[in-house]
């Protein structure tokens, strides 16, 4: 597994890239007190530029299976990485976006599909059957009808390129402005009645 992209806003490059580093297992080709630059394949201009600030990233890896996703997850659990699960606290509000009504089936479904409120517990890991072991937390989940993405989707600022609204959820847990969480949390109680 290699990762395609990766931009760390630190206050610490140097110690960063030995996390990096044995992270990834690879080393940097350029190092200096101010940024380490590894080399992840072809080179590419970062557009638009960034200004964020130190404790910040982006992070795009494509693994190919499930088992390439527990395992790495297990590797970065075990290096201290802060896994989605674990940031969100008791009160924070979920919603599930859903590009397909099933797995591996062609149907696109491109809907919101569930609403809910964190729980009070942390991070659970539970066996789903076939060795397959995720992390879960409790989720009070509200009665809702499912609302297309579509319909909504110049409304909704966290999604900047309305071209390739998709792209957006590939990071798996994407925070996003009360207002847009509100917008979709409507509209799914509105149907829902």
């Amino acid at each position: 597994m290699r990762p395609n992209i990766i931009i760390f806003y630190v206050n610490d490059p140097t110690a960063s890239a030995r996390f990096c580093g044995r992270l990834f297992d690879i080393n940097p080709v350029e190092e200096s007190p101010a940024f380490v630059v590894f080399a992840l394949g072809k080179q590419q201009e970062v557009a638009p530029t960034v200004s964020a600030l130190p404790g910040a990233a982006e992070l795009t890896v494509t693994v190919d299976s499930r088992d390439a996703v527990d395992s790495t997850f297990e590797k970065w659990q075990n290096a201290g990485v802060t896994i989605a699960l674990d940031r969100m606290r008791p009160g924070d509000g979920i919603v599930i976006y859903s590009p397909k009504a099933e797995y591996a089936k062609p149907y696109r479904l491109q809907a919101f599909t569930a609403l809910g409120t964190v729980g009070d517990e942390p991070a659970r890991q539970v066996d789903a059957g076939g060795g397959f072991l995720p992390f879960r937390r409790h989720v009070k989940s509200e009665p809702i009808a499912e609302v297309p993405l579509l319909p909504m989707l110049e409304s909704l600022s966290f999604i900047k390129n309305k071209s390739a609204y998709g792209a957006v959820f590939r990071f798996g847990v994407v925070q996003i402005p009360e207002s847009d969480f509100r917008l979709i949390g409507n509209a799914m109680h509105a149907f829902g009645s």
